[in-house]
């Protein structure tokens, strides 16, 4: 395919993305047949499909075959460069952020783990996998890994629901958690996670890897979550 006629389709995409903002199409609601949509953006029937098929790939329209194609539901967009814990991030945002809990254990340290916390291999963590929700839609899975001796007794604190993770460290325990660092990736999704999060195995996901810093640099939290990646998005803004 050359360049111009990558130009093409992304100038039919940009009109038929102004097309639904000016008509005020949301989630649900159909856009207008192929004919139809040549005529309004004055497109040849070829272009428009390769701008539709990319739009339907990247979850932002979808097709039930024999009926016609569908604006899908917004994502969630993350902002990366501030984010600082998932009930905080999203109830910031204006979101319902619940979560829960699919194991919750004390068990030893790997050799990952180890290293990121900075502890002995073997050492006694805490193994913390939630199942998280915004607006009561399945969105990630996130596995915490915290050292034991630094929050003795964090078994008995009720980490389902609503509750936020970081907020009980900081209340109970006087940690404080400023800064997290993450490493994303993308994957697909195992047929186990699919299964927990309502979707097909192979499904496109986000893998991402982060530290939870106290504001001395030190670092109390391991975690590793598997996000949707038709109903997530992930947006990086450099510091000045």
């Amino acid at each position: 395919m050359s360049k111009y006629t990558n130009l093409i389709n992304e100038d039919i995409r940009e009109k038929l993305e102004e097309y639904i903002f000016k008509n005020n199409l949301s989630t649900g609601d159909a856009i207008p047949s192929e004919l139809q949509l040549c005529k309004i953006l004055n497109c040849n029937r070829f272009e428009l499909r390769k701008a539709i098929a990319k739009m339907v790939g990247e979850d932002i329209l979808f097709t039930v075959h024999g009926v016609g194609t569908f604006l899908a539901p917004p994502k969630f967009e993350e902002n990366s460069s501030s984010y600082v814990g998932f009930t905080s991030f999203w109830q910031s945002k204006g979101h319902r952020s619940s979560s829960k809990i699919l194991k919750f254990v004390k068990t030893e340290a790997n050799l990952k783990t180890a290293n990121m916390l900075g502890i002995p291999l073997g050492s006694a963590v805490y193994e913390l996998k939630r199942l998280r929700l915004i607006d009561d839609v399945l969105v990630s899975i996130e596995t915490s890994f915290l050292e034991e001796s630094s929050c003795p007794g964090l078994l008995t604190c009720n980490l389902d629901g609503t509750t936020s993770l970081y907020q009980v460290l900081k209340e109970k325990y006087e940690m404080t958690v400023v800064n997290q660092q993450q490493t994303i990736r993308t994957a697909k999704l195992r047929q186990e996670e699919a299964d927990l999060l309502c979707l097909k195995e192979g499904a496109p996901a986000f893998y991402i890897t982060a530290v939870g810093l106290t504001e001395n640099g030190t670092c109390i939290e391991r975690s590793i979550s598997i996000s949707r990646a038709d109903r997530f998005a992930i947006r990086y803004q450099a510091k000045q």
